[in-house]
Parts: structure tokens; C-alpha cells; sequence
């Protein structure tokens, strides 16, 4: 690994893991944010979230440069082979970590996105609701059928 040390990229490691796990934390916030239709909670959560996936993208990246510098195309689950025996174990379980983590994120991530299409659903049909009752109540003008020639009237509700 041309002038990084093992040690350095185990620290790059712990600090990936720590930034998946702030990441999963959030994410869960905003899920029970959303579930508590609070919207100051909600945009706070989203914030947080949004700080949190920025942190943990910048330390996937320095974590992802420093392996392709010394591994190239390897994987971390190959490259926690490779390593020295007195940390090997400390790299399969961050390699483990990380796997159940996004695993982890990826399924409150889905319950996020359907917990919010189903408040824009029910924006939707409030919306709808209240345009019906609107046009019921305010409408001046409603058409009549006549009896006999089967033809339609506009008549004021007024009349």
C-alpha cells in the first residue's frame, strides 16, 4: 500500500464503519419522524440525514482511494485476507459491519420512500376531497335535466 501503513486503513475502516452507523441512526429518525407526521421533526431528520450520508461518502472514499492505491481492484473482503494476521479479524468484521449496515440502511431507506409516497397519497386525496366540497358548496350554477325533451339548464342554486 505505497506510503499508507495497514494501521492507516484500519483507522479509514473504523471511521467508514462509525460514519454507516451515524447514517443507519439518522435514517431511522426519520422514519419515526415520518411516522409521527411532525414536520419539524421530519425536516430535522431529513438534515441529519443528509450531514450523515455526506460524512459517510467522504469516508468511503478515502477508504475506497487507499485500497485501489494499494489492492487495485480487489475487494475488501479479499483484501481483509490479505492482511497481516493481528488484523485480519478486525478487517472481516468492519468488511462484516459494513455489509449488514447497508443491508440495514437499504431497508430504511424503502420504508422512508414509502412512508412518503404515502402522505403525498393522502395529500392527494385531501385535496381531492376538498376540491369536491368546494365545487358542491360554492357552485352557483348546477345542470338540470328538463322532464320532458330530455335537454339540460344551467339553474342557480339561488333561484
Amino acid at each position: 500500500m505505497s506510503g499508507d501503513s495497514w494501521e492507516v486503513f484500519v483507522g479509514a475502516l473504523d471511521v467508514e464503519c462509525a460514519a454507516m452507523a451515524a447514517l443507519a441512526q439518522h435514517s431511522r429518525a426519520l422514519t419515526e419522524a415520518l411516522i409521527s407526521n411532525d414536520l419539524q421533526r421530519v425536516e430535522g431528520a431529513r438534515r441529519a440525514v443528509e450531514e450523515a450520508r455526506i460524512a459517510h461518502q467522504s469516508a468511503l472514499g478515502r477508504r475506497r482511494a487507499m485500497q485501489q492505491r494499494g489492492f487495485g481492484q480487489r475487494t475488501l473482503v479479499q483484501v481483509a485476507g490479505y492482511a497481516p494476521r493481528a488484523l485480519r479479524q478486525r478487517l472481516q468484521q468492519c468488511a462484516s459491519e459494513l455489509a449488514v449496515g447497508a443491508a440495514g440502511l437499504a431497508i430504511s431507506n424503502n420504508n422512508n420512500k414509502a412512508l412518503i409516497a404515502q402522505g403525498m397519497r393522502r395529500l392527494v386525496r385531501i385535496a381531492q376531497i376538498a376540491q369536491a366540497a368546494q365545487d358542491h358548496e360554492l357552485g352557483t350554477y348546477q345542470r338540470r335535466r328538463r322532464h320532458d325533451a330530455g335537454n339540460s339548464f344551467l339553474v342557480s342554486s339561488k333561484a
